[in-house]
């Protein structure tokens, strides 16, 4: 049996940078693994304003910062919001991904457009 404890982490970030490259040099660091690993479970995405067709493209980035994975992109649809149309808005899962120490959780926009970013995470330690 494991005496391993898990600590909630949150990553909140806005991210308005439009960023077409696929190599996660621009992007916003979420999360950053900490010294026993962090586990990621999900990110919410919340639109500010109106969005346009798009992409939001997510990046683990290696603890030396030389080298960033894509890992994965979640298509944003256009959306012109109201009072009964609420802003883009989408919850994704990332089962499985584990950060080593110092390996970060990376996030950019192909759009200049504002979106609110919510990683929900969990590090790894032991007494």
């Amino acid at each position: 049996m494991s005496n391993a404890i898990n600590t909630a982490v949150t990553g909140v970030a806005i991210i308005t940078t439009a960023d077409t490259s696929v190599n996660g040099e621009n992007a916003t660091t979420l999360v950053t693994g900490g010294s026993n690993g962090t586990f990621i479970f999900s990110v919410y995405i919340k639109a500010v304003s109106n969005t346009s067709e798009g992409m939001i493209r997510f990046f683990v980035e290696d603890s030396s910062g030389s080298t960033s994975v894509l890992i994965r992109e979640q298509r944003v649809i256009a959306v012109e919001a109201s009072n009964t149309s609420p802003r883009y808005a989408k919850t994704v899962t990332f089962p499985g991904l584990y950060l080593q120490a110092g390996y970060k959780f990376k996030v950019a926009t192909v759009t200049s457009e504002a979106f609110n970013i919510v990683a929900n995470a969990s590090t790894v330690s032991y007494p």
